[in-house]
C-alpha cells in the first residue's frame, strides 16, 4: 500500500455562481503545472455558505450524506473489490453475454435519509472509465440481495452489492478499479 501524502490544493473556487449547477474538469496538473503521476488521487469537495460574516468554515460543512469505506476486523479500509465468479448466462457456445461477478465490499452511508442518487464506476488499468452502474439498482449482499445500495442512517448503513461486468469491458490485462 502506498502511503498517502500530503494533500495539494489543486484548486480553490469563490463565489461560483448559484443556485445552480456547476462543474470543473481536472487537467491533471499539480499545483507547480506538472502532470501528475497515473495513480487514483482523492479529492474533497466542500461547499460554504456565508452570511454578512464570515464564520469558521468548519461549522459551515454539510450535515447531509457522508461515504465512507468500511473497515475489517484490524480497523483497516476495505479497499478491494472481491471477485465472485462467472456467469455464462446458461450460453457456454457464446461468450458475448457472459459477465464477471464483483463484490463491492463494504461501503458505508451515513445520512438522516437516503441518498437520491449514486453510481460506481468502473475504470480500466489505464484509467479510462468503461461502465457505470446504478446503485439503486445493484442487490446488496448485506441486505438480502435487496437493491437497497442508496440507504443511510445517521449511525451509518453497510453495503455491499454485486456488479455484473460485462466480459467486453474486461479486455486489457491489469488492475480494474471500482469508484463508488
Amino acid at each position: 500500500m502506498v502511503p498517502l501524502q500530503n494533500p495539494v490544493l489543486v484548486r480553490e473556487f469563490e463565489n461560483v455562481a448559484r443556485p445552480g449547477t456547476w462543474s470543473w474538469t481536472w487537467d491533471g496538473r499539480l499545483d507547480d503545472n506538472t502532470i501528475a503521476p497515473a495513480g487514483i488521487y482523492w479529492y474533497r469537495l466542500s461547499a460554504y455558505v456565508y452570511g454578512s460574516a464570515p464564520p469558521d468554515r468548519d461549522s459551515n460543512r454539510s450535515d447531509f450524506l457522508h461515504i465512507e469505506h468500511a473497515r475489517d476486523q484490524s480497523g483497516e479500509p476495505i479497499l478491494e473489490a472481491e471477485y465472485w465468479g462467472y456467469d455464462d448466462k446458461g450460453t457456454p457456445e457464446n461468450e458475448n453475454d457472459d459477465e464477471h461477478l464483483y463484490f463491492v465490499r463494504w461501503y458505508v452511508l451515513k445520512d438522516t435519509r437516503y441518498a437520491s442518487s449514486g453510481e460506481i464506476w468502473l475504470f480500466d488499468p489505464e484509467l479510462q472509465k468503461v461502465g457505470t452502474w446504478n446503485l439503486a439498482e445493484l442487490p446488496c449482499v448485506e441486505h438480502n440481495n435487496q437493491p437497497d445500495g442508496l440507504a443511510a442512517t445517521a449511525d451509518g448503513t453497510q453495503h455491499g452489492v454485486l456488479v455484473h461486468v460485462p466480459v467486453n469491458m474486461l479486455g486489457e490485462m491489469g488492475k480494474s478499479l471500482f469508484v463508488v
